[in-house]
């Protein structure tokens, strides 16, 4: 929610206090969304929890590997115990990583995007993110690496036209003060 401000009177202190209650009671409306999302963190919580099922079967397979091992009079059920709990930490440990960054990435992204101050550009990202997570369309590391470079060269086009456009539509609306912030603009989509 923005602020606008019709013929008023009041000094610099006013104004600040003015803004600075909008602007709190802006963020106590929304903590419950900033705490809720916990993407913004990575998602701690399923990589402790990740990590922690890692290390319970690092520790349980090796043991259940050993009794096997006493009952069968076969010590390969314990080196079949401890590769099963090795694997299983650094699948959960490397995956609990992985989550985490994926989230992370993910959300910082969509603040970048907020941040351009470009309306149409967020609304054409939010519409892409939701096709392509209906679409079902099966990952893996090559598709991943398509799309990341897809993306990315996707992203400085569009940077480098904001440049270009935004101080023109800027400077077609508001004059000299509208090409100023289009520059400012142009520059933040960058």
């Amino acid at each position: 929610d923005g602020v606008a401000l019709f013929n008023q009177l009041s000094n610099g202190q006013q104004l600040a206090t003015y803004l600075g209650a909008h602007y709190l009671a802006s963020l106590i409306a929304n903590v419950p969304s900033l705490i809720g999302s916990l993407a913004a963190f990575g998602n701690p919580v399923g990589l402790m929890r990740g990590v922690g099922e890692g290390v319970s079967d690092f520790v349980n397979e090796p043991v259940k590997g050993f009794k096997k091992s006493i009952e069968e009079m076969d010590p390969t059920f314990v080196v079949s115990g401890v590769a099963r709990g090795a694997g299983s930490l650094g699948r959960h440990t490397v995956g609990g990583f992985a989550g985490s960054a994926a989230m992370l990435t993910e959300t910082a992204a969509k603040n970048m995007a907020v941040l351009t101050l470009d309306r149409k550009y967020a609304q054409k990202r939010d519409r892409l993110m939701k096709l392509k997570a209906n679409g079902g369309k099966g990952v893996n590391i090559v598709r991943g690496f398509e799309s990341g470079v897809q993306k990315l060269v996707q992203g400085i086009l569009e940077g480098v036209k904001g440049v270009v456009s935004k101080p023109i539509r800027g400077a077609e609306r508001n004059g000299f003060e509208g090409f100023a912030k289009g520059i400012g603009k142009g520059l933040l989509g960058l």
